[in-house]
């Protein structure tokens, strides 16, 4: 999905450099996912580009702030359990920096190093999270997420 820019040093294998946004046509969505687990970013791209969204990814929230200033996003997809800038962290500089962007918080933790951890997709919710999704999850609950989430944004 390149199209032939050279972006992967800084938006990743599947996606498009701010400078290009534009050449991607108004009607296409852009949406922004966030995780430090490079199989749930490949997985998300594989289930989002299938239906025509382009997907710029980043591995932590600090990469992800960066992207946010140099380019808009329909969606941010972004999970709770990251290094050096958490989830909830991300989520409001986020809101911070595009209120207006809907922001869908994913996790699949329930406990840390054993310890049982409070409902944080709830609290991603109070942290200016639009909606959430517990992982893992199915590529038909993701799509209709997005879905739901992208409609809200109109």
């Amino acid at each position: 999905m390149t199209g032939g820019w050279d972006n992967d040093s800084f938006f990743g294998h599947h996606a498009l450099a701010s400078k290009d946004l534009w050449k991607i046509g108004s009607d296409r969505k852009i949406v922004l996912v966030i995780d430090d687990d490079d199989a749930v970013l490949s997985t998300i791209d594989i289930i989002l580009s299938r239906r025509d969204i382009v997907v710029i990814m980043a591995s932590n929230g600090e990469e992800a702030i960066e992207k946010l200033t140099l380019a808009t996003f329909d969606l941010v997809i972004v999970d709770l359990f990251m290094p050096r800038m958490d989830g909830l962290e991300t989520i409001m500089a986020l809101h911070r920096l595009a209120p207006e962007t809907p922001v869908l918080a994913v996790s699949g933790s329930a406990d840390w190093a054993g310890a049982p951890l409070p409902d944080l997709l709830t609290a991603a919710i109070a942290f200016g999270a639009t909606s959430c999704l517990k992982k893992p999850f199915r590529p038909d609950e993701l799509v209709a997420a997005v879905g739901r989430l992208m409609a809200i944004a109109r």
